[in-house]
């Protein structure tokens, strides 16, 4: 038979699991930033273009037929 101590980790085992278990969560912590810092500079450039838009297009306004829908241009899809 095995015994349970045979399944259990040391404890220099388990101190070296909880600190690749933090490192892991270091890196992935570090991924999220990044992926921020790329969101918010793609919705600056998504606002810049809009606003690009807001000059360059002749505007027709639509509704959809949802209630409360807001308007939006029928050319270039931006709203009002």
């Amino acid at each position: 038979m095995v015994s349970q101590d045979d399944n259990k980790l040391t404890l220099t085992e388990q101190m070296k699991y909880h600190s690749q278990l933090h490192e892991r969560l270091k890196r992935c912590e570090r991924k999220i930033i990044l992926l921020h810092k790329e969101q918010t500079n793609l919705w600056k450039r998504i606002a810049e273009s809009v606003g690009e838009l807001r000059v360059m297009c002749e505007h027709k306004w639509i509704r959809n037929n949802e209630p409360y829908s807001q308007l939006e241009c029928e050319i270039c899809g931006i709203p009002k």
